[in-house]
């Protein structure tokens, strides 16, 4: 068993990867980056007045709260181009986590000693759940290549086998079953570029066929709840829209109740911060393959 991967090739993904990522977990602070931008730009305007005994004119709150919410625009605009030079295809997150998981089992298998087999264990382990993760926010019906053709849920398949039976198998499993998930994963690793769909369909019965299910029972309800969440977009956008105006509508209450605001200046911040969480929201929604 070998994952057979170029160096050179596997190297340049994994510094392709880590960039991505990088840029990727940057943006994801960006909320709380406009957040604290606005609240920080407001107060200080506030607290300058006051400090200098001057009154604000009628719409300066709202002002300033635009401005805090405009000073991190250009450079999240800039990070977007970052990371779009960077972008990854579905079948090099599937290179790329496959075989993390395929080379720490391999180490795994080869090693006699205690500790080291703990660790690589341990590692395989993570990169599984990382390449879970991966599949559950990276894999929609359109960025997927395969699944533009697929007919069926070969995605879900593959999000339930990752989590019933690979990661169970990988944490729990004797060698014999380590042995078995390192050679799926060997097989994913060389998903066929010529018949991607039956390599997936196959991959997927692999798993379903040699592998142990380990799903409870009690969560099989919330598991299908969850998963038609995820796949419907209006049922997602729109719980997080609703949690965006609970949000906004939570802190306009707070900054007119104890830092004695203006009503009319806190809804001037407030719309324009949710309208900023939604451009932020939807700017970070993954995107179709083309």
């Amino acid at each position: 068993m070998s994952a057979e991967v170029k160096a050179g090739t596997m190297k340049e993904l994994e510094t392709k990867i880590g960039k991505f990522l990088l840029y990727d977990r940057i943006l994801d602070f960006y909320i709380f980056l406009l957040l604290l931008s606005l609240i920080l730009t407001t107060l200080l305007g506030v607290l300058i007045a006051r400090l200098v005994n001057a009154e604000l004119p009628s719409n300066w709150t709202g002002i300033l709260s635009i401005v805090g919410l405009m000073i991190p625009v250009p450079p999240f605009f800039v990070l977007l181009r970052k990371r779009a030079e960077y972008i990854v295809e579905s079948d090099e997150w599937i290179r790329y986590y496959t075989n993390l998981v395929l080379t720490n089992l391999e180490n795994y298998l080869l090693t006699n000693s205690a500790g080291f087999k703990k660790n690589y264990r341990k590692k395989a382990l993570k990169s599984a759940k990382d390449f879970l993760v991966c599949v559950d926010e990276r894999f929609t019906l359109g960025q997927f290549k395969p699944a533009r053709l697929y007919v069926g849920d070969s995605i879900s398949d593959l999000k339930k086998n990752l989590r019933y039976r690979v990661i169970p198998a990988i944490e729990h499993g004797d060698e014999e079953m380590l042995r078995i998930v390192g050679q799926i994963m060997y097989n994913f690793v060389h998903l066929s570029h010529d018949s991607p769909i039956e390599r997936l369909k196959e991959i997927n019965g692999q798993m379903f066929q040699k592998l142990p299910n380990k799903e409870p029972l009690h969560k099989r309800r919330i598991s299908r709840t969850l998963a038609y969440v995820q796949t419907n977009k209006l049922a997602k956008h729109s719980i997080f829209i609703l949690v965006f105006v609970a949000a906004c509508s939570s802190l306009g209450y707070l900054a007119v109740t104890y830092l004695g605001i203006a009503r009319e200046y806190v809804w001037t911040g407030t719309i324009a911060l949710f309208v900023g969480l939604l451009i932020v929201y939807f700017q970070r929604q993954p995107k179709s393959e083309t």
